[in-house]
């Protein structure tokens, strides 16, 4: 920054006091600046990575957003297409067994198993 303002100050002065042929000078100016510029970059190159890849447009936080909540809706539908069960046709392997064992006692069993809206991953269940 100090570079910047003397370069400033510099061309302040030539422009206030009319100076047409000073050239060298802010060549010298330019290229101190560009020294520290350079010197400045290579130290904190991690950071201006980082913060260069972190930097994003509104339109592209938009679409991150939408891509973000399609993917978590994806998921959505994928797990309970794929992954979790209605729980009553979980419980419909049971009618014959339930059936079986009312036989073996000499008992009226009934056993009615009505849709729910509940699903479960029946994965650790079994």
């Amino acid at each position: 920054m100090k570079c910047i303002h003397r370069l400033e100050s510099f061309l302040n002065t030539i422009k206030e006091n009319n100076i047409n042929s000073k050239n060298d000078e802010v060549m010298i100016l330019l290229e101190d600046i560009k020294r520290n510029l350079k010197l400045f970059l290579k130290k904190n190159r991690k950071i201006i990575e980082i913060i260069n890849q972190n930097q994003a447009t509104p339109e592209d936080l938009k679409n991150t957003l939408e891509l973000k909540k399609d993917f978590i809706s994806y998921l959505n539908i994928f797990r309970k297409k794929y992954i979790l069960k209605e729980v009553s046709t979980l419980l419909d392997r049971y009618t014959g067994q339930v059936k079986d064992l009312g036989l073996q006692k000499n008992k009226l069993v009934e056993l009615v198993i009505h849709k729910s809206n509940i699903f479960i991953n029946p994965a650790p269940y079994k």
